[in-house]
């Protein structure tokens, strides 16, 4: 964790890993910060401020499994209460454009949205649009008395039970409350993963276009127009965009990824760190594993790796970076730098 930096008020911050797999991060951001834990505390409490999000519904499936297991031996849980596991199956890149569907902020952050949305599903699988309206009005009062409000989310159930109709199946209801769950959160403190390494070229066309659509992407790929030099792998479209959507002012970033960005044209236009078309971001550290000693971090993957931390604050020399290289020691299972 040399991102934090040795944070001492790290029990304060909130983090958030954009690409979470199975939890691996998330089980050492749970370690890290509740590190000095005494006594039990409520789960709810535990699961603070700390949020995973991937694209598999399996890895989400596995990471809330995993996140349910570390919190047993250091939490207290009421039988009685339903507990939310800030994980959450979406795409950190975009939302995909198949329907609008609108909900009022309020309602999307009230702790039961979740079980709220569960609730909703019953009646749309039913096709039963009074019923589902039943439910928004009985959750959130003002839908009741708001008559544009009212008429927006009975134009939300009517795409629904669409969706429905067409066999297209009501868990699209659960995908949309989870990116809407994503959308609530502001900015985050530390945004640390291990992102898919993924080339451009090779992602599915449908996708590439989604993304071009709803994104924007100037001054990202190359100005090489060779094909290798266009080349952009997605990790690097990841990290500018996680940056630029969740990083807080006094944040810090960091994303295990190829060592290439470094020097390959691919990633020129990543190299240059902005976001939001005039705003700069700063390399503060880089971490190098491919001394030729270390082994490889990931077996049979055949690519050097490193750790590489962002802010939005520069060094106090823009000058110099440190590359701290860490060599693996012979006797040991661990790293040295």
């Amino acid at each position: 964790m040399s991102t934090t930096n040795g944070d001492k008020e790290i029990q304060k911050k909130n983090f958030i890993d954009p690409n979470c797999e199975s939890g691996t991060f998330l089980s050492v951001f749970f370690n890290y910060k509740h590190k000095n834990l005494k006594n039990k505390i409520d789960f709810k409490e535990y699961v603070k401020d700390i949020v995973g999000v991937d694209i598999n519904p399996i890895a989400v499936l596995m990471a809330k499994a995993n996140v349910l297991i570390s919190g047993l031996k250091k939490c207290n849980s009421n039988l009685n209460d339903k507990y939310e596991i800030p994980v959450y199956l979406a795409d950190s890149l975009y939302v995909p454009n198949l329907i609008k569907i609108t909900l009022p902020k309020k309602l999307v952050l009230m702790s039961k949205f979740i079980d709220i949305i569960n609730e909703i599903e019953k009646y749309i699988i039913k096709l039963d649009d009074k019923g589902a309206l039943k439910v928004f009005e009985k959750c959130y009062k003002p839908i009741k008395t708001n008559k544009k409000l009212k008429n927006t989310i009975k134009e939300n159930i009517i795409n629904l039970i669409q969706f429905e109709t067409k066999k297209l199946n009501s868990i699209w209801l659960k995908i949309f409350s989870n990116y809407f769950r994503m959308a609530s959160y502001t900015k985050f403190d530390y945004i640390i993963s291990n992102p898919a390494w993924v080339q451009w070229s090779v992602l599915p066309e449908i996708y590439r276009n989604n993304i071009k659509a709803n994104m924007r992407m100037d001054g990202l790929f190359s100005s090489d127009k060779n094909v290798g030099g266009n080349n952009l792998n997605i990790c690097a479209l990841i990290a500018n965009k996680c940056c630029e959507r969740w990083l807080s002012n006094q944040g810090a970033f960091c994303f295990l990824m190829p060592k290439s960005i470094l020097f390959n044209k691919s990633f020129e236009g990543f190299r240059n760190l902005q976001i939001n078309k005039n705003k700069r971001l700063y390399f503060n550290e880089i971490i190098d594993f491919s001394y030729i000693n270390t082994g490889e971090i990931f077996e049979g993957v055949g690519l050097d790796f490193c750790a590489y931390k962002i802010s939005k604050k520069s060094l106090k020399n823009k000058d110099i970076l440190p590359v701290i290289s860490y060599i693996k020691n012979a006797n040991k299972n661990l790293y040295n730098s």
